[in-house]
């Protein structure tokens, strides 16, 4: 948690401890028994927000949540709360007392620190959300010009217009519709709310997945790689808007970390609990103990920073809420390794009472 750390750092004048260590406050340095303490008991004991506690060690500490986490503002004694340290240990840490009415004063800090953050937060996603909208306006101009020199073609109807469009147009049509789509993983960022904004609407799964698959392909093409096809899916799925960026992400997963010149499967598969959609492609497998943690915001596996430089950790997050939001499922798990490489698999699992003909 750098970013808790290095804004405590600067509102506490006491010590403080995180999951991930004991920090200096702006005034105090942590005393030694903190630092040498491999316990972190301060951060696991049962202590409500604001209460006070008197760890192991015998030093005080009060809980405050801060941006979402558990912290202790601790490694000091109450001069009126703790009769636990002993004579000794209080005459070395004279420096360390303090009083309930400053604990409270610096927790109110702290809280409102908090609050003024998350005053700026918002601020900042209106403004995010305005400058989407105009981002959007430009796309669309473009996708208008594009559609209307393929429009002005010879040919019966627009696909078949389309499919003998001068490749670099083509090409132009399928990047800006991609952009488009990625976009809404800014709208979530922003505004995770808007997963579920707007009706559902009954869409046909197997046509929400193919137009995926079409945007992803000349990137696919650019890597030497094929997008394959196997079963076959009639079932139509009540569906929020935001529920594109789950095939976005599984595909965008496996065209930037599959290998080159290998062929990415996407497979629909009928059992008798509901649909599952396999994403797999060849590549570096995830190391074991990162199977859940890449779902978590931020988190990239160290195998995906070794094979590219994009990414922040934020695609298979978003993708796992909007599946939550719908309340499916989304895992990972590798298969049939060979040398370092192994098949990635991604599986989206939608339970059976969701699904209709």
């Amino acid at each position: 948690m750098p970013e808790a750390s290095s804004i405590l750092s600067t509102i506490s004048p006491l010590p403080f401890v995180l999951p991930s260590g004991v920090h200096d406050g702006w005034e105090e340095k942590a005393s030694s028994c903190c630092r040498n303490c491999n316990s972190r008991a301060c951060t696991n004991i049962d202590v409500p927000e604001g209460s006070h506690g008197v760890c192991e060690e015998g030093m005080s500490f009060n809980p405050v949540i801060f941006l979402g986490h558990r912290v202790c503002i601790g490694g000091y004694i109450n001069e009126s709360r703790n009769n636990i340290v002993g004579s000794e240990r209080r005459k070395s840490l004279k420096r360390l007392w303090t009083t309930d009415e400053r604990l409270q004063l610096i927790i109110e800090n702290v809280k409102n620190a908090e609050a003024a953050m998350t005053r700026e937060l918002e601020g900042a996603a209106s403004e995010t959300t305005f400058f989407l909208h105009d981002v959007r306006t430009g796309l669309s101009l473009v996708m208008s010009s594009c559609e209307r020199l393929i429009s002005a073609r010879k040919g019966s109807n627009f696909a078949e217009k389309l499919r003998d469009a001068d490749p670099e147009l083509f090409r132009l049509y399928q990047a800006i519709g991609l952009l488009t789509e990625q976009l809404g993983l800014v709208d979530i960022l922003s505004n995770p709310q808007s997963i579920t904004y707007g009706p559902k609407s009954k869409s046909d799964i197997y046509q929400f997945f193919h137009k995926m698959v079409k945007l992803f392909q000349p990137r696919a093409w650019d890597r030497n790689m094929d997008i394959r096809w196997e079963g076959n899916v009639y079932d139509h799925v009540d569906l929020y808007n935001s529920f594109q960026l789950v095939p976005l992400v599984l595909l965008d997963n496996a065209v930037k970390y599959g290998t080159a010149g290998s062929t990415i499967f996407v497979r629909y598969e009928h059992r008798q609990d509901g649909l599952y959609v396999e994403f797999s492609s060849w590549g570096l497998p995830i190391p074991p103990g990162y199977e859940e943690a890449v779902f978590k915001k931020n988190v990239r596996g160290p195998n995906a920073i070794e094979k590219s430089s994009e990414g922040s950790g934020l695609g298979l997050y978003i993708a796992s809420e909007v599946a939550r939001a719908h309340k499916f499922q989304i895992s990972y798990e590798s298969r049939d390794a060979s040398g370092d490489c192994a098949w990635n698999c991604f599986t989206l699992f939608i339970d059976a009472e969701f699904l209709k003909i």
